[in-house]
C-alpha cells in the first residue's frame, strides 16, 4: 500500500492503515509530501477495501477516501497427460478390459477432474468425465469393459485434465 500525506504543520505525521475495517498498520510514520509504502502480508483472495487515517502533532486528523482492490491467484492449466493404453493382463486380447492411464499433474498443485475419450478405429466411441477431484500426481486409470470390444477393432484413448479454471491439452494414446 502506498500513500502521500500533506500537512501545513508537521514534517512527519502518524497514520493507521485499515484494510477491510481492520487496522493493519498502526502508527506508521509518514513524511509530509513523501510517498509512504507499507506491506500487508497474507491478504485473502477476493475483493477488499482500504484507507488511511493520519494525524499531526496538533491532533488534526483526516481519513483518506476508501479504495477498492482485488487479490487473485494466477493459475496455469494442468500439464497435458501422456496416456497409455493396455489390457488388464497385458495380453491385449478381446476378452480383456482396456485401461487408459496416465499420471495427472498440475504445477499449481490443484485437484483435477479428468475427461476421457475412447476411440474405436479412430472414431469417438465413448466420452466420460471423471469429476472426482484427483490429487496432483495421481496415477489415473479409466477402464473400458471388454463387453464394448470386438476382435479386429483398433482402440485408443485420449485424456485431458481440468483444475476448476483451466483445461490441459488433449493427448491420445497409441492404438491397441
Amino acid at each position: 500500500f502506498n500513500w502521500t500525506v500533506m500537512d501545513a504543520i508537521d514534517s512527519s505525521l502518524t497514520c493507521n492503515l485499515t484494510v477491510d475495517s481492520v487496522v493493519q498498520g498502526i502508527n506508521v510514520a509518514s513524511s509530509n509530501g513523501t510517498n509512504t509504502n507499507y506491506t500487508v502480508n497474507n491478504i485473502a483472495v477476493g475483493d477488499h477495501k482500504w484507507n488511511v487515517s493520519c494525524w499531526d502533532d496538533a491532533m488534526n486528523t483526516n481519513t483518506s477516501t476508501t479504495f477498492n482492490f482485488s487479490v487473485y491467484v494466477s493459475n496455469t492449466a494442468p500439464n497435458t497427460p501422456t496416456p497409455v493404453i493396455n489390457s488388464t493382463d497385458g495380453s491385449n486380447k478381446t476378452l480383456q478390459d482396456l485401461n487408459c492411464f496416465a499420471t495427472i499433474s498440475d504445477n499449481d498443485n490443484n485437484t483435477m477432474n479428468v475427461s476421457v475419450i475412447w476411440y474405436k478405429n479412430n472414431v469417438t466411441n465413448l466420452s466420460v468425465d471423471y469429476n472426482s477431484s484427483y490429487a496432483n500426481g495421481t496415477l489415473f486409470n479409466a477402464i473400458l469393459n471388454n463387453a464394448n470390444t470386438t476382435k479386429g477393432e483398433n482402440w485408443s484413448c485420449g485424456l485431458r485434465a481440468y483444475d476448476g479454471q483451466a483445461y490441459s491439452g488433449w493427448a491420445n494414446s497409441t492404438q491397441l
